[in-house]
């Protein structure tokens, strides 16, 4: 679902609030699941991540992935000394959140418009409060800024109950957060009961791994091996840089190398069915034409798991 989202005059932000705004931005960015591609080399192999995108030398914010939509874009910029957001590929219009704390902050009217109409800002103007905290107001004569419910009310299927879905998971077209178990490290996760259950699962897989087998993971290579085929079998969003870099350092430590065991079996679950094929033959022949969604899901969602450290650690203890 594309918008046409541009803003309309020019965007001043006082000197005074520059630091601010900057970092309601990249906070916006980040939770939004707009990422920098990186390749890295593991066990001899190159393997594509993302990290979180920060300003380089020159105060230029890069970004080129949604872990949303979970693809490539056209590389985008946000420049922190002047406030400019250069987008080519608007995806889900998270970037009509940064355009709307353009037009609040700016000392000079401007106005996020869609397509060649002032658009309603207040959608994104509660996301915003929603997600971290800042409550925006505007002044420009063409707006009137009105309060609205933090829900969006959607009709009843007959014999159901009203449900009231968040705001967020309206914008990036979800129902939860089953794979997206990174954010909100002190706020109650929206999970389904299926998630819920592979939740307890996890954690009993985990337990029940000898410390011998764990002993014999090779880190690396079990790790690039995963990833590759997160990408390549699955087609899974791809993978935080900074959880990678974290089991890597900690190679050698048996919770990671559990970690690590969990990961892989939840990705082999097929296997023991095709006794008569490699496992190899297994990923190629039958996993990667048949997979679904909701294994996909389940596979980002335990990758975003162990990126969380808090929730990593209530349920593996490390």
């Amino acid at each position: 679902m594309k918008h046409e989202y541009w803003i309309k005059g020019s965007v001043n932000i006082p000197e005074e609030q520059k630091e601010e705004f900057n970092k309601n931005v990249l906070t916006l960015l980040r939770l939004c699941g707009i990422r920098k591609l990186k390749e890295i080399e593991l066990a001899g192999r190159i393997v594509t991540v993302v990290c979180k995108p920060k300003a380089d030398a020159h105060g230029i914010v890069r970004f080129d992935y949604s872990i949303f939509e979970g693809q490539k874009r056209q590389v985008s910029t946000y420049h922190m000394d002047t406030c400019e957001l250069s987008v080519i590929d608007r995806g889900y219009g998270e970037f009509g959140l940064v355009m709307t704390m353009q037009e609040a902050y700016s000392i000079e009217e401007c106005y996020l418009m869609r397509k060649n109409e002032v658009c309603n800002v207040c959608g994104y103007a509660l996301l915003i409060q929603r997600i971290i905290g800042v409550k925006l107001f505007f002044s420009g004569p063409e707006r009137r800024y009105r309060k609205e419910e933090h829900f969006i009310c959607q009709e009843p299927h007959k014999n159901q109950q009203l449900r009231k879905e968040p705001l967020f998971y309206q914008v990036i077209l979800r129902k939860n957060e089953d794979e997206f178990l990174e954010f909100w490290d002190d706020c109650e996760l929206y999970l389904s009961d299926v998630m819920k259950k592979n939740l307890e699962e996890w954690k009993l897989e985990f337990e029940g791994i000898e410390e011998a087998e764990a002993a014999a993971v090779d880190t690396e290579l079990c790790l690039m091996e995963i990833l590759l085929e997160m990408q390549k079998i699955w087609k899974c969003r791809l993978v935080d840089e900074k959880l990678v870099r974290e089991f890597i350092g900690h190679s050698k430590e048996l919770p990671f190398q559990k970690g690590l065991l969990v990961w892989r079996k939840i990705m082999d679950e097929n296997i023991e069915y095709f006794p008569e094929l490699t496992a190899r033959q297994v990923r190629e022949w039958v996993t990667k034409p048949c997979c679904r969604e909701e294994d996909r899901i389940r596979i980002s969602g335990y990758a975003s798991l162990l990126t969380n450290l808090m929730r990593r650690a209530r349920l593996f203890g490390f």
